[in-house]
């Protein structure tokens, strides 16, 4: 037991580290976004016209990404998911025969794919707030003078990677511990 909570404790740490390097990266583009203002007090230009062709291929540019963004989601989810029915299956049906080693791998497989659904959670919810929040900043008139959709924009940018990561970290520890078990 004491195991899970050191790794309880590493994760957290992790989680405030990064939490700072936020901290740090918004405080940083803020003095940029505060000496840009100082210098630019006029909006940017608004760019040419663009042709009909162009803003065809545009839009379903943006179509397809937002299409492939919502596939990744529901495939993060769908193989952490099944990834988590499947080892609880494994345990039932193959490993009760044997004896558990090195449980410590299972378990943090466990938590990366919790983790992985976690982050697609967050993913969506902070997607939304970023949508919302860039709404805002078009009906004040101030797109062009902070990041559009704000923090919830970098989180969502952030949490979409993260959840991919931690399938695949989830993959390497069970992997890891089939391996180390005699049915390995």
């Amino acid at each position: 037991m004491d195991y899970y909570w050191a790794l309880f404790g590493k994760i957290a740490a992790a989680v405030a580290l990064l939490a700072m390097i936020l901290k740090v990266i918004r405080w940083k583009r803020t003095q940029i976004q505060i000496t840009n203002d100082a210098h630019a007090s006029d909006p940017p230009p608004i760019k040419e016209a663009l042709s009909a062709r162009l803003k065809a291929y545009r839009k379903s540019q943006l179509e397809k990404a937002n299409l492939a963004q919502a596939e990744y989601d529901k495939l993060v989810v769908t193989l952490s998911g099944g990834a988590l029915g499947v080892s609880f299956t494994f345990l039932k049906d193959v490993a009760k025969k044997h004896s558990l080693l090195h449980t410590e791998y299972l378990f943090s497989s466990w938590v990366c794919w919790g983790l992985s659904v976690a982050c697609i959670l967050a993913s969506l919810y902070t997607g939304i707030l970023s949508l919302r929040r860039a709404v805002n900043q078009v009906d004040s008139g101030t797109i062009y003078m902070q990041r559009p959709g704000g923090l919830f924009a970098l989180l969502t940018l952030m949490l979409n990677p993260i959840a991919g990561f931690l399938f695949i970290f989830g993959l390497v520890f069970i992997i890891i511990f089939v391996y180390m078990n005699p049915y390995g």
